[in-house]
Protein backbone atom coordinates (compact mmCIF):
# COMPACT_ATOMS: atom_id res chain seq x y z
CA UNK A 1 0.00 0.00 0.00
CA UNK A 2 2.83 2.34 1.12
CA UNK A 3 4.47 1.54 -2.56
CA UNK A 4 1.64 3.00 -4.44
CA UNK A 5 1.27 6.19 -2.30
CA UNK A 6 5.00 6.48 -2.87
CA UNK A 7 4.55 5.82 -7.07
CA UNK A 8 1.62 8.45 -7.01
CA UNK A 9 3.70 10.71 -4.96
CA UNK A 10 6.69 9.97 -7.59
CA UNK A 11 4.49 10.52 -10.68
CA UNK A 12 2.94 14.19 -9.55
CA UNK A 13 6.84 15.42 -8.83
CA UNK A 14 7.49 14.24 -12.53
CA UNK A 15 4.37 16.08 -13.65
CA UNK A 16 5.34 19.18 -12.34
CA UNK A 17 9.28 19.21 -13.24
CA UNK A 18 7.67 18.57 -16.76
CA UNK A 19 6.38 21.61 -16.25
CA UNK A 20 8.89 23.01 -14.94
CA UNK A 21 11.29 22.03 -17.62
CA UNK A 22 8.51 23.73 -19.91
CA UNK A 23 8.10 26.87 -18.27
CA UNK A 24 12.02 27.17 -18.56
CA UNK A 25 12.58 26.09 -22.05
CA UNK A 26 9.92 29.20 -23.06
CA UNK A 27 11.62 32.11 -21.15
CA UNK A 28 14.95 31.14 -22.11
CA UNK A 29 14.01 30.83 -25.79
CA UNK A 30 11.93 34.68 -25.16
CA UNK A 31 15.43 35.67 -23.41
CA UNK A 32 17.25 34.99 -26.44
CA UNK A 33 14.81 36.73 -29.07
CA UNK A 34 14.81 39.61 -27.22
CA UNK A 35 18.74 39.57 -27.06
CA UNK A 36 18.42 39.94 -30.87
CA UNK A 37 15.38 42.08 -30.74
CA UNK A 38 13.58 39.87 -32.44
CA UNK A 39 9.49 37.98 -31.26
CA UNK A 40 9.41 34.67 -31.17
CA UNK A 41 7.46 33.43 -34.21
CA UNK A 42 4.62 31.94 -31.71
CA UNK A 43 4.22 35.03 -29.71
CA UNK A 44 4.28 37.24 -32.70
CA UNK A 45 1.65 34.87 -34.21
CA UNK A 46 -0.70 35.08 -31.28
CA UNK A 47 -0.17 39.14 -30.55
CA UNK A 48 -1.38 39.23 -33.86
CA UNK A 49 -4.13 37.14 -33.50
CA UNK A 50 -5.59 39.11 -30.34
CA UNK A 51 -4.74 42.59 -32.27
CA UNK A 52 -7.63 41.51 -35.56
CA UNK A 53 -9.52 39.63 -33.54
CA UNK A 54 -12.70 41.98 -32.95
CA UNK A 55 -13.84 41.63 -28.76
CA UNK A 56 -16.81 39.38 -27.92
CA UNK A 57 -20.12 40.72 -26.82
CA UNK A 58 -22.21 38.77 -24.85
CA UNK A 59 -25.62 39.74 -23.89
CA UNK A 60 -28.40 41.77 -25.56
CA UNK A 61 -27.14 44.90 -27.49
CA UNK A 62 -26.66 48.26 -25.89
CA UNK A 63 -29.62 50.87 -26.46
CA UNK A 64 -27.82 54.14 -28.10
CA UNK A 65 -26.65 56.70 -25.24
CA UNK A 66 -27.54 53.83 -22.42
CA UNK A 67 -24.79 52.23 -20.09
CA UNK A 68 -24.50 48.33 -20.06
CA UNK A 69 -26.46 48.77 -16.46
CA UNK A 70 -29.42 50.49 -18.57
CA UNK A 71 -28.83 53.97 -17.24
CA UNK A 72 -28.36 56.57 -19.32
CA UNK A 73 -24.85 58.02 -20.51
CA UNK A 74 -25.55 61.83 -19.38
CA UNK A 75 -24.97 62.39 -16.13
CA UNK A 76 -27.94 65.05 -15.93
CA UNK A 77 -30.39 62.14 -17.22
CA UNK A 78 -29.23 59.79 -14.53
CA UNK A 79 -29.94 62.48 -11.95
CA UNK A 80 -33.15 62.89 -13.53
CA UNK A 81 -33.63 59.50 -13.27
CA UNK A 82 -32.72 58.89 -9.70
CA UNK A 83 -34.62 62.03 -8.46
CA UNK A 84 -37.85 60.55 -10.02
CA UNK A 85 -36.90 57.02 -8.58
CA UNK A 86 -36.78 58.71 -5.18
CA UNK A 87 -40.38 60.90 -6.02
CA UNK A 88 -41.61 57.11 -6.47
CA UNK A 89 -40.57 55.78 -3.70
CA UNK A 90 -41.77 58.14 -1.30
CA UNK A 91 -44.85 58.32 -2.94
CA UNK A 92 -45.41 54.74 -2.46
CA UNK A 93 -44.15 54.77 1.63
CA UNK A 94 -46.53 57.89 2.08
CA UNK A 95 -49.78 55.18 0.83
CA UNK A 96 -48.72 52.39 3.03
CA UNK A 97 -50.16 52.48 6.94
CA UNK A 98 -47.20 51.92 9.16
CA UNK A 99 -48.31 49.64 13.07
CA UNK A 100 -47.31 50.65 16.29
CA UNK A 101 -45.92 53.57 17.64
CA UNK A 102 -45.76 55.25 13.88
CA UNK A 103 -49.73 55.81 13.84
CA UNK A 104 -51.02 58.69 14.94
CA UNK A 105 -54.06 57.79 16.00
CA UNK A 106 -53.93 54.14 17.50
CA UNK A 107 -57.12 53.70 18.50
CA UNK A 108 -58.38 53.66 15.03
CA UNK A 109 -55.53 51.33 13.97
CA UNK A 110 -56.26 49.04 16.93
CA UNK A 111 -59.95 49.05 16.17
CA UNK A 112 -59.10 48.09 12.43
CA UNK A 113 -56.88 45.32 13.41
CA UNK A 114 -59.57 44.17 16.17
CA UNK A 115 -62.39 44.05 13.17
CA UNK A 116 -60.14 42.50 10.50
CA UNK A 117 -58.98 39.68 12.73
CA UNK A 118 -63.42 39.17 14.36
CA UNK A 119 -63.81 38.82 10.57
CA UNK A 120 -60.76 36.50 9.50
CA UNK A 121 -62.86 34.09 12.56
CA UNK A 122 -65.81 34.34 11.23
CA UNK A 123 -64.95 33.07 8.08
CA UNK A 124 -63.56 29.97 9.19
CA UNK A 125 -65.91 26.75 9.63
CA UNK A 126 -66.79 25.57 12.52
CA UNK A 127 -64.21 22.40 12.39
CA UNK A 128 -61.73 24.85 11.05
CA UNK A 129 -61.86 27.24 14.27
CA UNK A 130 -62.26 23.83 16.35
CA UNK A 131 -58.56 22.91 14.99
CA UNK A 132 -57.30 26.27 15.57
CA UNK A 133 -58.13 26.21 19.21
CA UNK A 134 -56.58 23.00 19.53
CA UNK A 135 -53.01 24.40 17.73
CA UNK A 136 -53.20 27.28 20.61
CA UNK A 137 -53.89 25.02 23.32
CA UNK A 138 -51.72 22.85 22.65
CA UNK A 139 -48.97 25.27 22.48
CA UNK A 140 -49.77 25.83 25.98
CA UNK A 141 -49.37 22.42 27.50
CA UNK A 142 -45.91 22.00 26.40
CA UNK A 143 -43.70 20.75 29.29
CA UNK A 144 -42.18 23.38 30.72
CA UNK A 145 -38.36 22.87 32.41
CA UNK A 146 -37.73 23.64 35.66
CA UNK A 147 -34.37 24.96 36.49
CA UNK A 148 -32.62 23.70 39.28
CA UNK A 149 -30.33 25.64 41.16
CA UNK A 150 -26.32 23.65 41.22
Amino acid sequence: MQDMFNRMALDALLAGLHHLRDSADRTIHEIEHAKNGTLPPLIKKQAQALLEAPLPRRGRPLKAGRLGSGWSADPAERKREMARRQEVARAKRKKKPRGGAAIKDKETWRENVRKAAKAAWERLSPAERKAKIARVQAGRRKPRVKMEAA
